[in-house]
């Protein structure tokens, strides 16, 4: 009796049972991450007084909750700085708090770790997967897209996700419908988001045929239906916006931001790849191996995307700083690969891994104490929280070098990983919401003053005057003597010399001021004496 429980006598599982326990396995593991994807961003979503990148969008929307028009309003006074999709998508949310439209935000961000997931675990296995949608999670790119009101959100998601869906039908052949999905995205994200979207995913598609040196792709990913989904969208998109808005709003809305230009685009693509920067470069290397075709072929989209996202930050002429958040997925996946892989190096790359490893490590505790000493230096007192959180630093950069130094470096990472966390949770204990409120105070004792005028591009400051129930009169930066005596509310850097060019034309005094991060002014304007 007891043979039978023995191993050769037990009966293997069939290929449906193991179809089963591999469902069972990805269900869990991909709903894990989420659950610590929501937990990790849970804490930046707290707090009902907005920032002052999210003041102007979130009043717009509130305007638009109140009287429903396709052009989005601020002050009721027109806007085309935000795409007008997405404020009127989001106007249809019934509430007006901050902290709505944030959790919109963080739900987007599992939506799209959930793509990862799935795109890793359908190419690879769980373990790729896994490392793969933990690192894009933890990224300052996913930190700072998904835990604020943004234009930037709805388009990138919708981006990210259509190309991944577009590659996975890609590489496993799939059917016709699968490119019509992901065609059906891709055409959301460009008229939500702006040609940027366009450039990023039709040039990544185009190069990654061309590159694969596989022409014959062009009919079997259906490319025609695309093409005519994306210009249906688009002519409706311009003929709604072009009768509500006119010609010049529907460019701005498809053409938002500015010229970045090589440096601001580096320099913003490796801040939101942080901490785990450090590691692309190891996992490019190795995985650069035309000899392991199959590994090469599924990883080159990838590279191709993480290339394209950088690309379309440099050479755009018109982009939002936001869109640098496109990489980070598909550095993510390289880097989970690598991981998954077993951090393998060449020969006379031995070191690379140890390095690589311990660079972002140094990162996320360097970012720890950033989110710790800042909060702390400003307050100019420390209090039992912030020593319990400084002690368990200390202890993590203790544990962090000692893993680093017995060559453990799986554990160092998940140490790092935790160090996010830390710092995620230490941000919500440290980050006092006081600062917004004596913010609103300031501006609110700036408001009584009358006439209050405000300048037109100045949106931060217009939406704080609207977030206060104050209806400011809008002036142009070329403001001309107004013949009688007024105070301007304005967002500034350096307010002396603002007063300096505007003393060339009137009599400008410093009235009022408030410093944090910028510096919140109120001027007040006179005539100029006659002599």
């Amino acid at each position: 009796m007891l043979d039978t429980f023995q191993p050769s006598q037990v009966n293997p599982l069939n290929d449906v049972e193991k179809i089963s326990v591999r469902l069972v396995r990805a269900v869990l593991a991909g709903g894990g991450v989420c659950l610590f994807g929501l937990v990790f961003l849970a804490p930046f979503v707290l707090g009902h007084i907005p920032e002052d990148y999210e003041v102007w969008i979130l009043q717009a929307i509130r305007e638009a909750q109140a009287s429903l028009h396709l052009v989005p309003f601020l002050n009721s006074h027109p806007i085309s700085e935000v795409n007008p999709l997405n404020v009127l998508v989001l106007s249809l949310i019934p509430s007006g708090d901050i902290i709505f439209f944030r959790l919109i935000s963080v739900i987007l961000a599992l939506l799209v770790s959930a793509v990862v997931f799935v795109f890793c675990s359908r190419l690879w296995n769980l373990k790729t997967a896994l490392f793969a949608t933990l690192t894009s999670i933890t990224s300052m790119g996913f930190i700072l897209t998904y835990t604020s009101l943004s234009g930037v959100v709805i388009p990138a998601s919708l981006g990210i996700s259509s190309y991944l869906i577009f590659c996975l039908a890609y590489l496993n052949d799939k059917k016709g419908s699968w490119y019509v999905f992901a065609y059906l995205l891709a055409s959301l994200a460009v008229i939500s988001g702006g040609w940027i979207m366009l450039a990023f995913f039709a040039f990544s598609v185009i190069f990654l045929i061309l590159l694969d040196l596989s022409p014959a792709k062009f009919t079997a990913i259906r490319a025609v239906s695309g093409i005519v989904m994306l210009v249906v969208f688009l002519l409706v998109f311009y003929l709604t916006f072009r009768i509500a808005g006119g010609t010049s709003f529907v460019s701005h809305s498809l053409s938002p931001g500015s010229d970045l230009g090589f440096f601001a685009s580096i320099a913003l693509f490796g801040k939101y790849n942080l901490p785990w920067l450090p590691l692309i470069v190891p996992a490019w290397i190795y995985t650069a191996r035309p000899e392991d075709q199959d590994a090469w072929r599924k990883l080159l989209p990838i590279k191709i995307a993480f290339v394209m996202s950088l690309a379309c930050l440099w050479l755009s002429r018109h982009c939002l700083g936001g869109y640098a958040v496109l990489g980070v997925p598909f550095g993510a996946i390289l880097v989970g690969y690598w991981l998954g892989t077993g951090m393998k190096s060449f020969p006379r790359f031995k070191s690379l891994p140890y390095s690589a490893v311990l660079l972002a490590g140094a990162i996320a505790l360097a970012t720890m104490i950033v989110v710790l000493g800042v909060p702390m230096f400003r307050a100019g007192s420390v209090g039992w929280i912030e020593v319990y959180i400084l002690l368990g630093a200390a202890g993590a950069l203790i544990a962090f070098f000692l893993l680093i130094k017995r060559g453990l470096l799986y554990w160092a990472l998940a140490i790092s990983i935790l160090v996010m966390l830390g710092s995620s949770w230490a941000y919500s204990f440290v980050y006092s919401p006081h600062r917004l409120e004596a913010r609103i105070e300031a501006i609110q004792k700036m408001a009584i003053h009358t006439p209050l005028v405000v300048f037109e591009d100045d949106l931060v400051m217009r939406g704080y005057l609207g977030y206060i129930g104050k209806q400011p009169v809008l002036v142009s930066r070329d403001i001309v003597p107004l013949g009688v005596q007024a105070y301007l509310a304005v967002t500034t850097d350096d307010p002396d010399d603002l007063i300096e060019t505007l003393n060339s034309r009137m009599e400008a005094t410093l009235e009022d001021s408030f410093e944090d991060r910028k510096v919140y002014t109120l001027l007040k304007l006179s005539p100029l004496a006659l002599d």
